[in-house]
């Protein structure tokens, strides 16, 4: 597969997420992932009690039928 996320499934809870931005490097902690259907819009609901990241894609990979939702918390470097 030629998509940016369809390695997403292979995350783990623990697993790191860097992402730099404006010459500045994040580092975010895998908490959680979890399938939902397609039709759920919950998963981008804000929440204010910490610095989180949601990466989504479609799963499997080449499909439409699900959303993997994989969320992390912004740790300190």
């Amino acid at each position: 597969y030629k998509t940016i996320f369809s390695t997403l499934p292979t995350l783990k809870e623990g697993d790191e997420i860097f992402v730099d931005f404006d010459g500045i490097l994040y580092r975010y902690e895998v908490i959680g992932l979890r399938e939902v259907s397609p039709e759920d819009a919950t998963v981008l609901e804000q929440h204010y009690d910490g610095e989180y990241l949601s990466l989504i894609t479609c799963v499997p990979p080449g499909t439409y039928l699900r959303r993997l939702v994989v969320t992390a918390k912004l740790t300190r470097i």
